[in-house]
C-alpha cells in the first residue's frame, strides 16, 4: 500500500517542487528588474510568480514591491501631465484606479499617499466640471449624443458632481432612437415569410446586440408592432405604409424590406450502375474471395432558389433612408433515394472490385467519378446503410429543415422528396439579419 502511495505522490511532488522553484525564480527576477528601474517588467515577473505560487511569502513581497513601485511612478506621471492637460491627467488617474483594484484583488496593500490623493481629487473635480460644462452646451445645441458622452465621462471622474446622473439620463433619453423592425413586403409569394423575417431579425438583435453595441438604439417589441398593424398591412406592407405605421407606433426609424419573386430550378436524375459484393467461398481447398455484380439504381433530386431582397432603415419623420442594403440570397437542396436493399454486411459492397482497377483503371475512374457526381461525399456502404436505418423518408417533413441549412449539395440528404420551394426561400433568408443589424449598428451613434 505504501509503495502504491509513493508511486502516486512522487510525480505530483515533483511537479509542485518545479512549480515552486519556478515561482521563486520569477520573484528573484522581479527584484532584479525593480532594482534596475524596470518597473513594468518587474510587475509582470512578480505576477507570473504569484500565479504559480500565491502562498510563498517571497513571491508576495516581490508582487507588493513591484506593484507599489508601479503605482508610485503612475502617481508621478499623473502629477506631471496635470500641469499641461487636466483632462488627460484625469483619464490617467482612472487607469491608475483600475490598476489599484487589480493589485488589491491579489492581496497587495497599496501604500497610501495623502498628498497625491488630494491632488487627484482636485484634478478629477476640474475634469468633471469641464465635461459637465461641455455636456450642457451640447444639449443646448441639440446634440444629445455628444452631450451624453460628456456627462458619462464627467460621472466617471466624479459620480457625485452636481446632478450629472440626471443630466446623463436626460441626454440618453433625448439621444435614443426607437427602432421598429417591420414585416418585409413579400413579392416572393412564400406564406408567412414576411413576418418570419422580422421576427428573426428582432430575435437576433436581442441575442447579439447589448448596451455596449447599441448605446442609443432601443427596439420596439414585436407585440408593440403587430398590435397596431391592420390586416391589410400584414398582407401588403409597402414602403409608404411602413412609414405611416412607424409614425403611428411612435418609432423614430423603421426597418423595412422587400423580397422579390424567386428564381428556382428543380432537376431529377436517375442513377443506374453495376455494383459489386464481396463474398468468401469455402471449399475443400480453403477460402476464396470473389465479387458478384448486381444492379443498383437510385434517384437524385436537386432544387435551387435565389431571391433578391432590399432593406432600408428609414427615418420616419423625413421618409428618407438612412441606410440601404440589397443582395441575393440562395439556398440549395439535394437528396437521393434508392429501393435497393443490401444483402448482408454494407461493407461487403464496392463500386469497383480490385481486379477491375488493375485491368481497366479508366473505367474504374469513370465509375467512381459518376458516383461522386451523384452522391457527393457518401460512400457506397454508408449510402446502403441509410436504406436500413432511415425509414419513413418518402415525404419531406419540417423536422428536417435544419438538415437543409447544412450542405446537402456536397452531402445529399436521404429522402424520396425535396423541400418545397417556399421552405428553401425561407432557408435562403436565414442570414438576412446580418446586413440588417450591421446597418442598425452603423447608425447607432450618428
Amino acid at each position: 500500500m505504501h509503495v502504491r502511495l509513493a508511486r502516486w505522490w512522487m510525480p505530483l511532488l515533483a511537479v509542485l517542487l518545479v512549480s515552486c522553484a519556478t515561482a521563486k525564480k520569477f520573484a528573484e527576477r522581479s527584484e532584479q528588474e525593480l532594482a534596475a528601474g524596470q518597473t513594468d517588467k518587474a510587475y509582470q515577473s512578480a505576477l507570473i510568480a504569484y500565479r504559480r505560487d500565491p502562498h510563498d511569502p517571497k513571491v508576495r513581497d516581490a508582487l507588493s514591491n513591484a506593484a507599489n513601485a508601479r503605482i508610485g511612478e503612475w502617481r508621478h506621471r499623473v502629477h506631471n501631465v496635470a500641469v499641461m492637460d487636466t483632462l488627460a491627467a484625469a483619464r490617467q488617474s482612472l487607469d491608475l484606479t483600475a490598476f489599484r483594484r487589480e493589485v488589491t484583488s491579489y492581496g497587495v496593500t497599496v501604500r497610501e499617499d495623502a498628498a497625491y490623493d488630494r491632488e487627484e481629487a482636485i484634478i478629477r473635480r476640474a475634469a468633471a466640471a469641464g465635461e459637465f460644462r461641455d455636456g450642457v452646451g451640447a444639449m443646448r445645441a441639440r446634440q444629445p449624443k455628444i452631450a451624453y458622452g460628456h456627462f458619462e465621462l464627467a460621472e466617471r471622474f466624479l459620480p457625485t458632481y452636481r446632478d450629472v446622473g440626471k443630466r446623463k439620463a436626460d441626454a440618453l433619453n433625448a439621444a435614443t432612437t426607437r427602432v421598429a423592425i417591420l414585416p418585409f413586403e413579400d413579392q416572393a409569394g412564400s406564406p408567412g415569410l414576411s413576418r418570419r423575417l422580422s421576427d428573426l431579425v428582432y430575435a437576433e438583435a436581442q441575442k447579439r446586440l447589448g448596451p455596449s453595441d447599441l448605446v442609443f438604439t432601443r427596439f420596439l417589441t414585436p407585440d408593440q408592432v403587430y398590435s397596431r398593424m391592420t390586416v391589410n398591412e400584414l398582407d401588403d406592407l409597402t414602403r409608404d405604409k411602413a412609414i405611416a405605421l412607424g409614425r403611428r407606433i411612435g418609432a423614430d426609424r423603421v426597418v423595412w424590406g422587400r423580397c422579390y419573386a424567386p428564381n428556382a430550378s428543380t432537376n431529377t436524375n436517375r442513377y443506374r450502375e453495376t455494383i459489386w459484393r464481396r463474398e468468401e467461398v469455402k471449399d475443400t481447398s480453403g477460402t476464396t474471395v470473389r465479387y458478384t455484380d448486381t444492379q443498383f439504381g437510385a434517384v437524385q433530386r436537386e432544387r435551387q432558389v435565389s431571391v433578391k431582397y432590399e432593406t432600408e432603415v428609414i427615418d420616419v419623420e423625413t421618409g428618407d433612408a438612412v441606410s440601404r442594403r440589397e443582395g441575393v440570397q440562395e439556398a440549395k437542396a439535394r437528396t437521393f433515394y434508392t429501393d435497393f436493399r443490401p444483402n448482408g454486411n454494407f461493407d461487403a459492397y464496392c463500386l469497383v472490385p480490385p481486379d477491375m482497377k488493375q485491368r481497366d483503371p479508366d473505367r474504374a475512374r469513370r465509375v467512381e467519378s459518376g458516383w461522386h457526381d451523384t452522391f457527393g461525399s457518401w460512400t457506397l456502404p454508408k449510402a446502403l446503410e441509410c436504406t436500413r436505418n432511415s425509414s419513413g423518408r418518402s415525404r419531406y417533413s419540417n423536422s428536417w429543415r435544419q438538415e437543409f441549412v447544412s450542405d446537402t449539395w456536397g452531402h445529399p440528404f436521404y429522402l424520396d422528396d425535396l423541400p418545397p420551394e417556399s421552405e428553401l426561400i425561407s432557408i435562403a433568408f436565414d442570414p438576412v439579419w446580418q446586413p440588417v443589424l450591421a446597418a442598425i449598428q452603423e447608425q447607432d451613434d450618428r
